[in-house]
């Protein structure tokens, strides 16, 4: 039994648990195929989507690995990632290489939160104090670009704090950094262009660029951000549209840019004429 209707758990994670569960006690080995999403999901008589929930879980923190048109295939929990550089933008080794972690730390590299440590108490009065200070309204949609009041005080927070001039309707509101990332991909990107990246990087933003036709480059990080001789290299030769980068904690290093290092790049942008795309959450 893979999963359990009657816990509330939810049933992707049920499904992930087991899955993980049985390749660390190598019940399942490295290079064995998983089941199909279709026929998984039939046979446990659950949606298609909670089977590629589990199966994008597993394959963030490196249990296994995937191939288009062929199917998931485990992968040995032991393997560290050691993503080289490549110029071609073949970066399945970083994608699929999330380094494995013991089962006592908390993963923050699958952008979804650990159930047993989830505030459910606290989260649970916040929905309701909502819902008794706007009654039905709570359920109307907001404006397009997001809460007016909640986008005067991100403008407050950023003069206050960066000494940065943003008026609210600069700011746009997103329901999470991924649709951030897609809405960028589909503004900025053209079948062919070229887009350069940490190496390694957040998968969803490779995934979201490759939906678009691009051309990915890794450039390798160093401890201060990215190695500045090869990205010099690069922008040189391919003209790229933009820079994706993570300035601060960078995932999954953690490593941050030195001040120098964001000048330079800031420079680099202007001297030839690319975008910098900065995920600091």
């Amino acid at each position: 039994m893979l999963i359990d209707k009657n816990l509330s758990t939810p049933l992707y994670i049920q499904l992930y648990n087991n899955i993980k569960d049985m390749i660390e006690k190598e019940k399942i080995i490295e290079g064995e195929k998983l089941p199909s999403i279709r026929s998984l999901a039939k046979k446990l008589e659950v949606n298609n989507i909670t089977i590629v929930n589990a199966y994008k879980l597993l394959e963030q923190e490196g249990y296994v690995y995937s191939i288009k048109g062929s199917g998931t295939y485990v992968r040995s929990p032991n393997l560290h990632m050691n993503a080289p550089y490549t110029e071609d933008g073949d970066m399945e080794l970083m994608i699929g290489g999330i380094l494995p972690i013991s089962k006592d730390s908390i993963n923050f590299a699958t952008v979804s939160p650990t159930p047993e440590i989830f505030p459910i108490a606290q989260f649970k009065q916040a929905l309701i104090e909502v819902l008794d200070r706007d009654k039905g309204k709570a359920f109307l949609y907001p404006e397009i670009n997001g809460y007016e009041p909640f986008r005067e005080s991100i403008c407050n927070f950023l003069k206050e704090n960066y000494n940065m001039d943003v008026s609210k309707d600069q700011i746009q509101v997103i329901s999470g950094g991924q649709q951030g990332i897609d809405i960028i991909a589909k503004a900025l990107i053209s079948q062919g262009d070229t887009i350069l990246v940490e190496n390694p990087t957040y998968s969803g933003a490779m995934a979201a660029f490759q939906s678009r036709g691009a051309k990915i480059i890794g450039i390798p990080m160093k401890e201060d951000g990215m190695d500045l001789e090869v990205l010099n290299r690069y922008i040189k030769r391919h003209s790229p549209k933009f820079i994706y980068m993570m300035t601060n904690y960078q995932s999954p290093t953690t490593y941050s840019y030195s001040e120098d290092k964001k000048r330079e790049l800031i420079n680099l942008s202007k001297k030839y004429n690319f975008y910098i795309i900065e995920d600091d959450f």
